[in-house]
């Protein structure tokens, strides 16, 4: 199998795509009927089998992810510095430099795939974080077959329904109108997606923004998680929802994500892309999980509320 060109993996296919997606994309806004009804929300928040932990503390952390991007230039490197650690000794930080296409991330491979995914991460904006514009962050994958690569570096190329759908849980600046680093919302591939309105045939991500947006604080450690489900073949019940610090933050339902069951949900993206940098910046990560269903924060961090250590 062969695979792309490194540099261009799927944070290309993710460029500078907000632009031509101002249209709704399909999926109904379930955020606040399932905060409100606690049967829904149970549902919803139904535990799983956690298949993989990653907390950064080992340092030969990425063996078990590929296409790194930064390792080698110490973009990507494990920090253990106290103020820089959200649990244990060591945290993963991605420093940002200055210019355009700035980049430092990883790639997680689970080649069984799965139909619901919850994806938990820990992350930390730096004090003076600033991304300017346009960013890309962390996100999962469907995918068809046996090759990691399969799907990426298709930026403006909608998904038949039988090769892939992806999305990011990401800030969104909205031109500067929203303080650094912007209020998280999804960023979508799918087969029923919206094409841009000025640019004929080409399809960039779908924002799935909630109706109470939330920018995270800058300086201080926040609990995300996400969760990705697969529709039934024929039917348009696929899902995908958010967590911040605990407390359900966004909640999308009726999608049709694929087309074959063959589409699997069998990667992790983790990592930062900004498409012209203003200045360095830093992002840092720690206690990743994966699960097929809700994880929660670590026990003592309290719910709404970011973790002890700023």
């Amino acid at each position: 199998m062969t695979a792309p060109p490194v540099a261009r993996a799927f944070w290309l296919a993710l460029l500078a795509a907000a632009v031509g997606s101002a249209a709704p994309p399909e999926g109904e806004d379930l955020t606040e009927k399932t905060a409100q009804n606690a049967a829904a929300l149970r549902t919803l928040q139904e535990t799983g089998q956690v298949f993989f932990r990653e907390d950064f503390e080992s340092d030969d952390w990425h063996k078990r992810f590929f296409d790194h991007r930064g390792l080698k230039d110490e973009r990507l490197t494990l920090t253990s510095e106290a103020a820089r650690v959200c649990a244990g000794r060591k945290s993963l930080q991605c420093k940002l430099p200055r210019g355009k296409e700035a980049v430092a991330c990883a790639s997680l491979w689970f080649p069984a795939g799965y139909e619901k995914v919850h994806l938990r991460w820990y992350t930390r904006f730096g004090e003076d974080f600033d991304q300017g514009n346009l960013m890309h962050f962390v996100g999962l994958a469907g995918v068809a077959g046996t090759n990691r690569y399969a799907g990426m570096g298709q930026a403006g190329i909608r998904p038949t329904g039988y090769d892939r759908f992806t999305t990011g849980f990401e800030p969104w600046r909205a031109w500067g109108k929203s303080q650094a680093p912007g209020a998280m919302n999804f960023y979508s591939y799918f087969p029923g997606m919206k094409g841009d309105r000025h640019m004929k045939g080409k399809y960039w991500g779908n924002q799935f923004m909630p109706q109470k947006p939330q920018v995270p604080t800058r300086g201080k450690w926040h609990c995300f998680e996400v969760m990705l489900k697969a529709n039934d073949v024929g039917r348009t019940n696929g899902e995908q929802a958010a967590w911040i610090d605990g407390r359900l933050y966004a909640h999308f339902a009726g999608i049709e994500w694929r087309k074959s069951a063959d589409v699997k949900i069998k990667r992790v993206y983790l990592g930062v892309y900004i498409h012209d940098n203003p200045q360095e910046n830093v992002v840092l990560f720690d206690e990743m999980a994966l699960s097929t269903g809700y994880i929660g924060p670590r026990q003592g961090d309290a719910p709404g509320r970011s973790p002890a250590r700023p």
